[in-house]
């Protein structure tokens, strides 16, 4: 298996799982009413970092190569968990030892979280949602990852250098995450909430699943 396929895997493990580790981080550190305040703002702050991320890696990888975009990758990571941690450390500071509880500890030492989830009906409906997304977004990732490689492959003549395809599909990349990205903040303004108020929010959790396999 080359370096590729295996830091493909990683990724979007990664991906997924920090995402669920830090609203999991959020809802401990945040009580009822503060988390109502802050949570939008952090939703928004979500969608415009992730744009402005793309458009400075679209803007950043044609000069730095790919050996350098990764390393900043790893240094703004690093700042991540440095600040994770600060942030761990006062929500213990202001909340002692009971942040968390003893019966949801309990609960899931004695059970596990797999049996957790199977035991729930609603959970497993929620686990097989996040494993549809995650299915079809995967396929439409390798789909647009073989339509680029290709298009890059025609525009290029031979004698192009691996680091000028690799710059050309970095650039592509990043404009297309930072597109990807303003249109999620356009839908999330205009349409999320119509969707909720027509569709409740179990027809509203169907309409992403049904768009993506249309597409």
């Amino acid at each position: 298996m080359s370096i590729s396929v295996a830091f493909f895997i990683w990724l979007g493990v990664f991906s997924l799982v920090l995402v669920a580790q830090f609203w999991s981080a959020a809802t401990d550190a945040y009580d009822v009413e503060t988390g109502q305040r802050v949570f939008p703002a952090i939703a928004i702050g979500l969608s415009l970092g992730a744009g402005a991320g793309a458009t400075a890696a679209s803007l950043a990888f044609a000069h730095l190569g790919v050996d350098a975009m990764l390393l900043a990758a790893a240094l703004v990571l690093g700042f991540v968990l440095a600040t994770y941690r600060v942030i761990c450390r006062r929500t213990r500071r202001k909340h002692g030892a009971a942040a968390k509880t003893p019966i949801a500890a309990a609960t899931i030492t004695d059970r596990g979280g797999f049996a957790t989830v199977i035991a729930d009906s609603y959970l497993c409906k929620i686990a097989l949602l996040v494993f549809l997304l995650n299915w079809i977004d995967s396929g439409g990732d390798y789909i647009l990852a073989h339509a680029v490689r290709s298009h890059v492959e025609e525009s290029l003549t031979g004698s192009a250098t691996m680091a000028e395809r690799t710059a050309m599909i970095g650039n592509f990349y990043g404009a297309y995450f930072a597109w990807a990205c303003l249109l999620g903040i356009m839908l999330q303004l205009l349409v999320v909430s119509r969707l909720f108020r027509r569709f409740n929010v179990g027809g509203a959790l169907m309409v992403l699943p049904v768009f993506m396999v249309i597409g």
